[in-house]
């Protein structure tokens, strides 16, 4: 799969439901310089995808190694600084999943916070914002 331009900032292309906060989202993608953007799914490797920067899939599509409660996940990149993430937008709050996430981020060798539901730009006050990234890298939200 290939990665989509966000140079445009046409939000369009990704949906986001009518509840959903996109100036949010932009600032997100802005204060970060992420200029690439791909959706993820259940079966992506999210460790692999982080480090290279390029999308990739378990070669046999290893479910159950998916971050837990995966929805609304999108993979970001920074071209000009090879930083990447993923984030996605669970319904639930921060509080209930943080632990799973958390434990499952150090299982592979990642970072993972995880926002509360004012954070969250993909349907604001019902889903929390998570965000997953390789260990020492810095990912800002607002």
């Amino acid at each position: 799969m290939a990665w989509d331009d966000l140079t445009t900032r046409d939000w369009r292309r990704i949906y986001h439901g009518e509840r959903s906060n996109l100036k949010m989202l932009d600032d997100f993608v802005k204060i970060n310089g992420f200029n690439r953007m791909h959706s993820a799914c259940l079966d992506s490797n999210v460790r692999r995808t982080l480090e290279t920067g390029r999308h990739s899939y378990h070669r046999w599509h290893d479910m159950n190694n998916a971050p837990p409660e995966l929805d609304h996940a999108k993979f970001f990149k920074n071209t000009k600084t090879g930083v990447c993430c993923l984030t996605y937008n669970p319904y639930f709050d921060a509080d209930e999943i943080q632990e799973k996430v958390k434990t499952w981020a150090e299982k592979n060798g990642l970072e993972a916070e995880v926002y509360d539901t004012a954070h969250s730009w993909y349907y604001p006050g019902r889903t929390c914002f998570i965000v997953v990234h390789l260990p020492g890298v810095s990912i800002l939200v607002d």
